[in-house]
């Protein structure tokens, strides 16, 4: 039972990091909370800026699809194989990503009228520390 609770947890972390990221690498203006936090339409703002908002969003949207593979590998090989390094290397990748992700958002938040989707990011967050310790207490119940 504790095996798949830590894969859902991780496995649904992982997704929701997935799905954002496809969002964000494949955008073709910026979000509605980006209009927010800059006061601007995306017609309005230079072509320059443009590209430079979305080479930012791309990188976060490749980074946020890398980390996500490579928790769903991770998980799986943690559920074949149960090797005690694989929930540390899980944590940490999902973790200092989502810290990163939650330390941009609540500077847009303090700073600006945008309201970035910081709920997303918080559940992540909470569901990577609930995979990490069910995969523990699955190596010490094995």
């Amino acid at each position: 039972m504790l095996t798949i609770l830590a894969n859902a947890a991780n496995i649904l972390s992982a997704t929701m990091s997935l799905l954002f990221g496809l969002v964000y690498l494949f955008r073709s203006k910026f979000m509605n909370y980006h209009s927010a936090t800059v006061e601007k339409k995306w017609e309005d703002l230079a072509p320059q800026l443009q590209t430079l908002i979305l080479a930012l969003m791309r990188s976060l949207g490749g980074g946020l699809v890398s980390v996500s593979i490579t928790i769903f590998y991770l998980q799986y090989q943690f559920h074949k194989q149960h090797q005690s390094w694989i929930p540390l290397a899980i944590v940490i990748c999902g973790i200092t990503l989502t810290l990163g992700i939650l330390y941009a958002q609540l500077s847009v938040i303090k700073k600006t009228k945008g309201r970035p989707p910081i709920f997303s990011s918080l559940l992540a967050l909470v569901l990577l520390t609930i995979g990490y310790f069910l995969n523990i207490a699955t190596l010490t119940n094995s």
